[in-house]
């Protein structure tokens, strides 16, 4: 049976080799039509290649000898300042100028359609003599007043606009004391504020009166004018300068002049008499029955005193002996005077004060003192009892009472308004005095660039760049290939990329693998070589059994038409053998 179905095939094999010899063979060498033989007609048809992409950015061509290709539209204006590409759906060359800003404020940014971008630095040159002239990369061009001050007092110092600084001379201008001059000794010449000063000098005399000393004993003159001091001959150094002779006078210096006294003979004793000799000095004669001291007399009774006046005995009754107690006194409320065997006896009233200690009071608004023995209670007048008690008459102070002290706090006149400014008047109290063109809030400050932010800071306007606003097209970014970001009026505008694809027409086939198939993934074409082959049996079978299915290397997989022997018409389903 094996054999039978191998002998079958070998003669299945062997009749299509003799069909296919009797098919002409339709090939004109020309890879821009598809060669095909018309079986029922018995004649060679050549069909023109569609060479179409679908993209009006390319021109469709086809050659005879390496079939169809695409070359893409040149669109160039010879413009280095701009961007030259095709638009995929329309076909037309765009030009969009490129962004030259370096972000520099220290260039001028342009293009030259010779050269492209260029970046001059900028000439900060105000023609200005007082001015120093820079450039700041952030800020921009940087105009400093210059400083002509050449720290002399004696020049006039200004700038001139053409010419720069000027030091003028000043007439009759000092620098420093050695530029005043003066031929009086007895005069100072200095420089003050530029101005020459004369002022007296004050060791400097110029007759006797402007010398003068403390010591008595010297004697101040002017000479050349220099004081010279000299000593006083007539003036005493010590006592012993002083001495006279005469033992009755006590001689001392005082002052540089000598002074003298009488001596006093007074031995403070009455019983002798005291006479001065001026040869001998003091002699002190005693007196008879005469005493000297109270214990010379004597009495036997307790209540009388014996003493001694002018040298005689006097008996005089002891005050301080009593014989009851009316005998007794005291000047002292707080004191209880009583007659003990003859003395008097002090002793304390305990119901007295003697002093404000002895006097309590708990209340601290109140003042206990003693007065004639009794504590009395006042008022303290420096106590508060309530707020009102301590009103100042000061609008700027707020006053409490706080355990009977008042207690003063300044009043706090912050309206937390930063375009107010705050004082207090101590008559009419707190004054919130608006500041002209001061901001409280961001809606007081105005911009009419729409590129600007205007905020209010500390009172301030503040005028800064708004970040979500564009000035050229780098400012605006797009994560999609597919889409270019420009700049237009200051916004961010998305338009498609005419480079990226967004389906598989926009991609171009490659005219040396025409077999090959372009998709558009993800906005870029890719090539599919899978339809591809290399010979007949790596294409698919045709379910028509009038089509062989037959291999191109450049075409890739295709049909050819069966010719049935005989001029036998060919069955989709039987084939020949119909």
């Amino acid at each position: 049976m094996m054999k039978i179905k191998i002998l079958l095939l070998i003669f299945a094999l062997f009749a299509i080799a003799i069909n296919a010899t009797n098919e002409p063979n339709c090939d004109d060498g020309n890879l821009c039509t598809t060669d095909r033989y018309d079986c029922v007609n018995k004649i060679c048809v050549h069909e023109k290649v569609s060479c179409d992409d679908n993209n009006p950015c390319t021109d469709n061509i086809c050659d005879a000898k390496i079939g169809c290709y695409f070359r893409s539209r040149i669109c160039t204006d010879n413009n280095p300042c701009t961007v030259d590409s095709c638009c995929n759906s329309t076909g037309k060359c765009l030009f969009t100028p490129i962004c030259c800003d370096d972000h520099n404020s220290c260039t001028i940014d342009y293009c030259d359609t010779q050269s492209g971008c260029l970046h001059k630095a900028m000439d900060c040159n105000d023609n200005n003599q007082c001015t120093l002239d820079f450039c700041d990369k952030e800020k921009g061009c940087q105009h400093v007043p210059r400083s002509c001050d050449d720290n002399n007092p004696c020049t006039f110092d200004t700038c001139s606009n053409s010419t720069g600084c000027c030091n003028t001379p000043i007439a009759h201008c000092c620098s420093c004391n050695g530029d005043c001059k003066t031929n009086n000794p007895c005069e100072i010449a200095t420089c003050n504020n530029g101005k020459c000063m004369i002022t007296h000098n004050p060791s400097c005399c110029q007759c006797d009166g402007d010398c003068k000393t403390n010591n008595p004993c010297e004697i101040a003159t002017c000479k050349n004018g220099k004081c010279m001091i000299t000593r006083n001959p007539s003036c005493c150094q010590c006592d012993g300068d002083c001495n006279d002779g005469n033992k009755c006078t006590i001689n001392s210096c005082q002052n540089g002049k000598c002074v003298k006294t009488p001596k006093n003979c007074d031995d403070r004793n009455p019983c002798t008499f005291d006479t001065c000799s001026n040869s001998t000095g003091c002699c002190n004669t005693p007196i008879a029955h005469c005493c000297s001291c109270n214990g010379d007399c004597k009495t036997s009774n307790p209540c009388e005193i014996a003493t001694c006046n002018n040298g005689k005995c006097m008996i005089t009754r002891n005050p301080s002996c009593c014989q009851c107690d009316g005998d007794c006194k005291t000047n002292n409320p707080c004191e209880i005077a009583t007659c003990n065997n003859g003395k008097c006896m002090i002793t304390r009233n305990p119901s007295c004060c003697t002093c404000n200690g002895d006097c309590k009071t708990s209340n601290p608004c109140e003042i206990a003192t003693c007065n004639n023995g009794k504590c009395m209670i006042t008022r303290n007048p420096s106590c508060c009892q309530c707020d009102g008690d301590c009103d100042d008459g000061n609008k700027c102070t707020i006053n409490s009472c706080q355990n009977g002290k008042c207690v003063k706090a300044p009043k706090n006149c912050d309206d937390k308004n930063p375009c107010t400014f705050d004082t207090c008047s101590n008559s009419t109290g707190c004054c919130n005095t608006p500041i002209a063109h001061c901001c409280s809030c961001n809606g007081d400050c105005k911009t009419n660039n729409p590129c600007e932010i205007a905020t209010c800071n500390n009172g301030k306007c503040m005028i800064t760049r708004n970040p979500s606003c564009c000035q050229c097209d780098g400012d605006c970014k797009t994560n999609n290939p597919c889409e270019i970001a420009t700049c237009n009026n200051g916004k961010c505008m998305i338009t498609r990329n005419p480079s990226c694809c967004t389906c598989n027409g926009d991609c171009p086939q490659d005219p040396k693998q025409p077999c090959a198939t372009n998709t558009c993934r993800n906005g870029k074409c890719h090539v599919d070589h899978s339809s591809c082959c290399t010979c007949d049996d790596m294409c698919p079978k045709s379910h028509n059994k009038c089509q062989v299915a037959v291999c191109d290397v450049r075409k890739g997989c295709g049909f050819r038409n069966v010719v049935c022997d005989h001029g036998k018409q060919c069955d989709p389903i039987k084939g020949c053998d119909c």
